[in-house]
Order: structure tokens, then C-alpha cells, then sequence
């Protein structure tokens, strides 16, 4: 039990009562206003003082006591940091509310580490301010290990980069902490080996960056406001419990060979036209869940929920239980290349037969966006969205119609008719070169 006490001339917060300080710590860091320096004060015997480094340059101080390992306490204070915090495996940083660290130099970052790799150590409480000086808040970018670090209640402010690098950091926790919009950037979390937790944290980075940006084996975003996910070619991310509507949201990822899963679940989000398409990935491996979620526009903007460049096969995405505030928001772009299965959608099930599942206008067949029971358009393909069916085709005058899968193999062709024919999200129609359009029943399953 670290304590500061009387002892001593000229004063100091030692025998100040209302400054005087009892916390478990190895070393407790304090501005001096007597002498106007920098101390950090060790546990003494009896409780008394031992070694107590003194510096005029905050992070002098600070650098010693965090080299010690243990549990660095700083009191309440602005600390002018003129060089990078280095912190240590199992040391732990505490920032008494309203404590500031604030950038006084250009630096790479404000708190980063010593020796080769950092490990089950903790932040806790205060700010960071990199006051447009330094490039990251926090930078523990590392070889990939089982790090067990934790970042909670912190605030970071006003970085040029990235609040926080936490590549090769896996299995490490950051909790209810707050990245402002004055950052440049968000968060970095490369670890394609390892799982990221991600509670309770607030992120509201311009749109020119990035909220969260990495590649894990799987991320767990739950309880959190933050607008942006570049999951590159990550294994499973999990959002769930989110507000996503401070800005237009998306979940990215440009990366060719893509994401594996992707599940967001019982959250709010924000669809507009910084943000046209939600979930926006260039290839997706496997799945794609979207469930028991609301959906608000936040300008006049189409928007959509999917849009999946490429697939692997029989890859599918699920949307469930979603509801929308305008009719501008819609289930997936006219890109989306993969197979979407939809039920209570924007308060229309997927369940029963539909009379009108034809969309002429962007040449599909669907329970969500049908207008009319008739195909119009003569040897065309008109392509099965949203949903699997039964299709039932009939009447019309010169009908030939070919039915080909998601893989363009031909199921049926030749035939003027069908009967509740299983349709999947993907496949195709051409009710070849008519003069008299069929009528087309879809019983939507």
C-alpha cells in the first residue's frame, strides 16, 4: 500500500490533507505544487516514502515508474507528454478521473511500450490527448501472442492516425471507452489468430476513417455506438446490442478473398449516402446474418442492407425480424450477387403465395419488391431475390421457359409451363420470346 505522507521540507501534497493520497499502487505520480516538478513516489516501509524519482518533464517521471511494472497511480493533473510512455508486461496504468495526458511534442504515439512484446497489462481512467502532435493514443502493435491486455474508461482525443494500434494483441478487452470524432482515425486490431473484445465502446471518427479496421479470428462488438467495421478477412465478427446511426453505417470489407461470418444482431443503425450499402464486402466466404434490428434513413439516399460482390458457393445471407423508417431502404443493391433469404422484412413475410411477385423494373421475382403479376418483358432473365419459392407459371401466348440455378446450370427448359417449381435466391427465368406475357403465382417459403 503505496501512501503519501508527512515528512519533510520544503511541503508537499505529503502533508497536505486534502492532497494527501492511500492507494494500492507500486509507484503514485503527482504534480508537486511546492517545488513544481514531477514525482513518483514508491511504496516505503511503515508506509512511508521510498524512492521517489523527481523530474521537471512529466514523462521522465512517468517513464520510471512504469518501467518498475506493477500499478502506476497518477493523480489528478494535466501531464505535458514530450516523449512516448512506455509500458510494461503486467503493469498496469491508472488515471484518476479527469487526469490528462496531453501530447507536447510531435510523437509517434502517447502510450506505447518496452521490450519485444506487452501482456496482460491495463489502462484505466483519465484522457489522452494527442493534441494534433501525436499519431496515436495508444500503439501496442506487436507479434501476434496472447496478450490478455485491457483498456477500460479511457478517453482519446484529437490523434492525427489511429486512437489505438492493437495489432498482434489477441484476446485483449477494451471497455467503455470513448474515441471522439476530433481523432483522425479509429481503432486497429490485426490479429488474424485471436479474439478482440469490444464492450461499451464509443467511436464517432469522420467518415474518412474508420471506427474498427483489422482482420481477427473473431471480434465481439456488443453494447456499443460506433458507425464503421472494416473487418478485411476476418473469421467471424459479431456486432450485437449496437447503435450504428450517428453517421451512415457500414460494415466493409475490400478484401478479395473476404470474411468468412458476419452477424449483426438487436441493433440500431443509420443508412445514407456516405454509407450507400451496409453490409459492402467484395467477397464473402460463407454467411451473413442481419437479424431483430431497426434500420433509419438518415437522408433521402436508396440505401441497402447487402451488397456482395462475390461468393463462395452456396454461401448465403439470412435477413430476419428488421424494420426500416422509409421505403428508401431496401434489402439488397442491385449488385449483390449473393443468394438472401428474408422473412418479416420491413413488415412483409416471406410466408404465403404472393400475386404480384413480378418487379419489372429491375427485372426480378420477389415477395419484397413485386408489383405486378405479369412478366412484360420477352427473352429475358428475370432473377429469383429475397427469398425461396414455388413458382406456378401459366397462360400467355408463345411461352418457353428456362429455369437455370445460381450456378447457370439448366433445370428446366422447353416447357410453357410450371408447377409449383422450388426456386432458390439466385436463380434465374426467361419465359423466352412471348407475345403475350404468363401470369407468374409465387408461393414464398
Amino acid at each position: 500500500m503505496s501512501t503519501i505522507v508527512a515528512g519533510g521540507w520544503p511541503p508537499s501534497p505529503a502533508n497536505d490533507p486534502g492532497l494527501r493520497k492511500v492507494v494500492p499502487a507500486t509507484y503514485i505520480v503527482y504534480n508537486d505544487p511546492y517545488d513544481q516538478k514531477y514525482h513518483a513516489v514508491a511504496d516505503g516501509s511503515l508506509g512511508l516514502p521510498g524512492t521517489d524519482y523527481t523530474d521537471s518533464d512529466a514523462a521522465t517521471v512517468i517513464n520510471k515508474a512504469l518501467a518498475a511494472g506493477g500499478r502506476t497511480h497518477v493523480v489528478k493533473a494535466t501531464y505535458p507528454i514530450n516523449s512516448q510512455l512506455n509500458m510494461v508486461s503486467n503493469g498496469e496504468l491508472w488515471l484518476e478521473q479527469g487526469t490528462i495526458l496531453k501530447a507536447n511534442s510531435s510523437i509517434s504515439a502517447v502510450i506505447g511500450f518496452s521490450g519485444s512484446s506487452i501482456s496482460r497489462s491495463r489502462i484505466n481512467g483519465g484522457r489522452i490527448d494527442c493534441n494534433s502532435l501525436a499519431t496515436n493514443g495508444i500503439n501496442w502493435n506487436q507479434t501476434e501472442i496472447s496478450a490478455i491486455n485491457r483498456i477500460d474508461n479511457l478517453v482519446v482525443s484529437n490523434s492525427t492516425g489511429k486512437a489505438m494500434v492493437l495489432d498482434g494483441n489477441e484476446d485483449t478487452l477494451v471497455k467503455f471507452c470513448l474515441v471522439e470524432s476530433s481523432c483522425a482515425d479509429g481503432i486497429s486490431f490485426i490479429t488474424p489468430f485471436g479474439q478482440g473484445m469490444f464492450e461499451q465502446l464509443i467511436s464517432n471518427v469522420p467518415l474518412t476513417g474508420v471506427d474498427l479496421a483489422g482482420r481477427w479470428q473473431i471480434a465481439c462488438i456488443t453494447d456499443s455506438v460506433l458507425n464503421t467495421i472494416d473487418c478485411g478477412r476476418s473469421e467471424v465478427t459479431d456486432v450485437k446490442g449496437c447503435y450504428m446511426a450517428n453517421q451512415a453505417a457500414t460494415v466493409k470489407s475490400t478484401d478479395v478473398t473476404g470474411p468468412r461470418v458476419i452477424s449483426i444482431t438487436k441493433s440500431y443503425i443509420g443508412l445514407g449516402s456516405g454509407n450507400p450499402n451496409f453490409v459492402n464486402v467484395t467477397k464473402l466466404q460463407n454467411a451473413l446474418s442481419i437479424k431483430d434490428s431497426h434500420f433509419i434513413a438518415l437522408d433521402g439516399t436508396n440505401t441497402f442492407l447487402v451488397n456482395v460482390l462475390g461468393t463462395v458457393a452456396q454461401s448465403s445471407a439470412n435477413l430476419e425480424n428488421l424494420a426500416r423508417s422509409a421505403t428508401t431502404i431496401k434489402p439488397e443493391a442491385s449488385t449483390n450477387v449473393m443468394y438472401v433469404f428474408g422473412r418479416n422484412i420491413f413488415s412483409k413475410g416471406a410466408n404465403g403465395i404472393f400475386t404480384n411477385s413480378v418487379d419489372e423494373t429491375n427485372k426480378i421475382i420477389s415477395f419484397y419488391t413485386g408489383t405486378q403479376s405479369t412478366a412484360a418483358t420477352a427473352s429475358t432473365d428475370y432473377t429469383i431475390k429475397t427469398g425461396s419459392c414455388k413458382l406456378t407459371v401459366s397462360g400467355g401466348t408463345g411461352v418457353s421457359i428456362t429455369l437455370k440455378d445460381g450456378n447457370a446450370t439448366t433445370i428446366v427448359s422447353g416447357v410453357a409451363t410450371l408447377t409449383r417449381e422450388l426456386c432458390l435466391p439466385g436463380y434465374k427465368i426467361n419465359f423466352g420470346g412471348f407475345s403475350v406475357g404468363p401470369t407468374v403465382l409465387a408461393e414464398w417459403i
